[in-house]
């Protein structure tokens, strides 16, 4: 990890400062689902639209992502954990207060880049931190199941202030979250144990040249963009899709918010165990299978209000075994540099969002069904399964893990 020779807190310390900023990278990422009809009505603009919201916050996410992965382990963990922090806390705040629709962009864009790889890095320092790799495995499903808090409290969070207060304090919810992780940073050391040497620029280059030689990491990272496209797609218009289709109340969809995530909780657990037990290929793709089926499913079998829960929760766990199994293979495929991996996961992550929210809103826009966006989803999943399958194949130390 990125120590000098003693770090400033307690292991648990720094890995539960870690968990608190995969709680709000994840928030930061889902928090518009049940705020896009407010907004769409306050700036009197389509739900499709609002939903460019997304697109454009996944976008920057993905391009910092890209821009600084290559020469992320030059640097402290705890300084780039720090400014990600500190950016994403000041978009929430131009966000909170945008007087226009435009300045909401401005706002989304700084929480966009503020966002980009809190949650890479923080899978980079467990992987630091714990070499042996049931207890790392253990640990990342730890870290996981705090990113799913994000969604199991923070969007019924999110939405009961919506109801109450308003979007725009909706929004200010965030910032608690973000001050405690830019406070937490200042515990981690502030150095690293191997200086960087070269030029900044030749190690770019090297850092892309080092991941690109890796064919198992390329076809995981494309496996990335993949199942975030499909789990944006889904889940940003979930909510809208909701209230339109079956006029759900705020706090209905809170209890289905809680319920998926509660689901993605206990997932998170299961993965390490399922990748024991199982080759990472199965157990891809049979939850990519679900996925694909459940999307299917959302015209012919969910029909009633009450149906929802099964469609998010099964939806919401398969998705997130589908993305752990991806990312712990990805972690074993090239360990020593996996700050550049975990970084590129993020911006692959983000990249995929942007795809999913754009190319569902135009769906939605020219087909003008919730259903039938969800459904083109569903048909363009197995277009990523023959990504998933050969890279579960090709990655090697992933295969000896499982």
């Amino acid at each position: 990890m990125d120590t000098s020779p003693h770090p400033r807190a307690p292991l648990p310390v720094l890995v539960a400062i870690l968990a608190i900023g995969a709680f709000t990278t994840a928030l930061n990422v889902t928090m518009l689902t049940p705020l896009l009809t407010a907004i769409a009505a306050d700036f009197h603009v389509s739900t499709s639209a609002a939903g460019q919201l997304a697109t454009v916050t996944a976008t920057c996410s993905a391009l910092t992502g890209l821009a600084i992965a290559p020469v992320l382990d030059r640097y402290p963990r705890g300084h780039v954990l720090g400014i990600e922090a500190a950016l994403l806390g000041t978009g929430t705040v131009v966000t909170a207060l945008a007087p226009t629709f435009g300045w909401l962009f401005v706002g989304r864009i700084l929480a966009g880049i503020g966002g980009a790889i809190i949650f890479g890095i923080s899978l980079a320092a467990i992987g630091d931190i714990f070499t042996e790799p049931n207890m790392r495995n253990r640990m990342i499903g730890f870290v996981g199941t705090a990113g799913t808090l994000g969604a199991i409290l923070g969007l019924p969070l999110i939405t009961e202030l919506r109801a109450w207060l308003g979007w725009r304090w909706a929004v200010a919810a965030m910032l608690p979250f973000a001050s405690v992780l830019l406070a937490g940073t200042f515990l981690f050391p502030r150095t690293i144990s191997v200086p960087p040497s070269g030029h900044l620029w030749a190690a770019w280059r090297s850092g892309y040249a080092t991941v690109g030689r890796s064919r198992a990491s390329v076809l995981l990272l494309a496996a990335v963009v993949s199942v975030a496209l499909i789990w944006f797609g889904w889940l940003i218009y979930f909510a809208a899709y909701s209230e339109h289709t079956f006029q759900t109340s705020a706090r209905m969809l809170s209890i289905v918010f809680l319920a998926g995530g509660l689901g993605e909780a206990v997932t998170n657990n299961i993965v390490p165990p399922l990748l024991r037990r199982f080759p990472a290929r199965t157990v891809i793709t049979a939850s990519g299978c679900v996925v694909s089926a459940n999307l299917l499913a959302s015209g012919p079998l969910y029909r009633y209000s009450w149906t929802l829960f099964a469609f998010f929760i099964i939806g919401s766990m398969a998705i997130t075994v589908l993305f752990f199994a991806v990312g712990i293979s990805l972690l074993d495929s090239l360990p020593h540099a996996r700050g550049a991996l975990m970084a590129l996961q993020s911006a692959g992550f983000d990249f995929g969002g942007a795809l999913g929210a754009g190319v569902t809103g135009l769906a939605l826009s020219a087909l003008g069904s919730y259903v039938a966006a969800f459904m083109l989803l569903g048909l363009i999943l197995p277009l990523g399964f023959a990504l998933f399958s050969i890279a579960s194949r090709r990655a090697a130390p992933a295969a000896a893990t499982g």
